[in-house]
């Protein structure tokens, strides 16, 4: 699934806080290691098109001018709780469709908030005046045929359209179950003493595998003892819906199971009369607008959530006035978040299908924003196998001068006395290749040591010698959000891979070198 995202507040979250991870982000320096200062941790975003070619990178511990960040403990700034926008008449226009207006249903309400940019739910409280003449509108996702026949209960005769006590009457409309019956124009189920009656209609066949829309009204409903809870769900294929205990309109998607059939089921182990109407089953065909012509309620006004989020978001650190190329915000509970297309809009990234790779990292071979040239290390390519699986780094520092590669250096691959092997070797085309095994070369060159890397993948072809590179220790699993940014729309999905898998494999090191 491909994320739409637009020029709204809305915030992307990307890992969560310490109780869940055993991780905690800390931007502040708080590392000593070998260089003697501190160094903090840092979210670089990297940008690539859909053919996974790299465009550019976002960093967080970098300003818009490239200008080094430090990030220093400070008070928190708040951003605004959620507040909301009132819009008038909505209607295809704001689409850029043709100008008719929208059903009231909670799907079509919710995806056009979204599609004019704002958090994707509408005020459902909210009081909207609706209209029922014959007329066009849209509606949204887009729905197939009706696939039940007489869902309103209209003009059905109970003795000769329904059958009498789930017997399965091939000439039935609807087959009901002891307790059920059609009266009124309603489907009503008396008296029931019990869970799992049902109200079927063996004719509306779905296709094993497909989604449907179900919408229901439970018009009353009333236990007789009303301090029990009497309910009723949608069961499509064998696939159970939400059961709903209180009256209203109720509307979800379920995926139809293996069994060729649509049943309305009661739940609750005591007696009570339930009356429900006006149940539709259609195939959900495309997540796009449909024109509909008929006898709806649409929407003359819409409440949207103008902002982001219910908890607000905070920063509860400073950068001394210098705004981040890529923003890192968290919420009370200390999840971090960050705003995707705020980094893209300062990148003039134009409108198109992107892939978008979050890595957490620490370097402690470079202290940010330090004056000395002795803490800035700079790890250039010197060699490659011919398996391209293995590598030799030379160093230099901040006036280009090499460094000689000592044990104490490498021992910052393993801080706690072992190799953790959440290192990587990173590429300034946005790709990480996890380091399995290092050694320092201190013979081949002793004045000027190096050091020699096995790799888990090759390195990219497209990468050389003298190439610049890094070594980062990798902090959580690398996040990826494939996206489709323009100026309209938001639908969450995201997935990540990392380090989780890859300790496995070993082998010599230095076979090629």
């Amino acid at each position: 699934m491909r994320l739409e995202y637009n020029f709204s507040n809305q915030h992307l979250e990307l890992i969560r806080s310490s109780p869940d991870t055993g991780f905690t982000f800390d931007p502040t320096p708080h590392h000593t290691g070998i260089m003697g200062s501190d160094t903090g941790d840092y979210i670089r975003m990297a940008v690539l098109d859909e053919d996974e070619t790299f465009i550019r990178s976002f960093y967080s511990n970098l300003s818009k001018d490239d200008t080094e960040i430090i990030y220093t403990p400070g008070a928190d700034t708040t951003y605004p709780v959620p507040d909301t926008a009132v819009i008038v008449n909505p209607s295809g226009v704001d689409l850029n469709l043709e100008p008719y207006p929208i059903s009231i249903d909670a799907d079509s309400l919710t995806q056009y908030c979204i599609a004019i940019g704002y958090t994707g739910e509408y005020v459902p409280e909210t009081v909207i005046s609706t209209t029922t003449d014959i007329m066009h509108y849209y509606q949204y996702p887009f729905l197939g045929e009706e696939l039940l026949t007489a869902g309103d209960f209209e003009g059905i005769e109970q003795l000769e359209e329904v059958g009498p006590e789930f017997d399965n009457c091939p000439d039935c409309i609807w087959n009901t179950e002891e307790f059920w019956s059609i009266s009124g124009g309603e489907a009503i189920l008396t008296d029931s003493g019990g869970t799992g009656y049902q109200l079927e209609q063996f004719s509306a066949i779905p296709v094993p595998g497909t989604e449907y829309k179900i919408t229901y009204e439970i018009m009353s409903i009333t236990p007789d003892d009303p301090s029990q809870t009497l309910g009723v769900y949608a069961q499509i294929g064998g696939t159970n819906g939400t059961v709903n205990t209180t009256p209203g309109i109720y509307t979800e998607d379920l995926t139809a199971g293996i069994n060729l059939e649509f049943k309305m089921i009661s739940s609750g182990e005591w007696n009570g009369n339930i009356h429900i109407d006006n149940i539709t089953v259609k195939e959900v065909i495309e997540l796009d607008w449909q024109l509909v012509e008929g006898t709806a309620s649409v929407a003359t006004s819409v409440e949207c959530i103008a902002t982001t989020t219910s908890i607000g978001y905070s920063i509860d650190w400073t950068t001394d006035g210098l705004e981040p190329q890529l923003r890192v915000y968290k919420d009370a509970s200390g999840n971090l978040y960050v705003k995707p297309n705020e980094a893209l809009e300062f990148g003039n990234i134009n409108e198109g299908n992107y892939q978008l790779q979050f890595d957490f990292l620490h370097n402690p071979f470079y202290v940010f924003d330090s004056a000395s040239t002795t803490e800035k290390y700079y790890f250039y390519i010197t060699e490659i196998s011919p398996s391209r699986k293995e590598v030799r780094l030379i160093a230099r520092d901040g006036t280009d001068q090499q460094i000689s590669i000592t044990e104490d250096m490498i021992g910052e691959l393993q801080p706690n006395g072992d190799y953790q092997y959440d290192f990587v070797l990173a590429l300034l085309t946005g790709q990480n290749i996890p380091i399995l095994n290092y050694m320092a070369d201190l013979v081949s060159d002793p004045p000027n040591s190096s050091l020699i890397l096995k790799l888990y993948f090759p390195l990219p072809t497209e990468i050389a010698r003298l190439a610049n590179v890094t070594i980062e220790q990798e902090l959580i699993t690398t996040q990826i959000e494939n996206i489709w940014y323009k100026t309209e729309a938001y639908i969450e999905s995201i997935y990540g891979y990392g380090l989780g898998n890859i300790i496995a494999e070993g082998g010599g090191l230095y076979d090629d070198i």
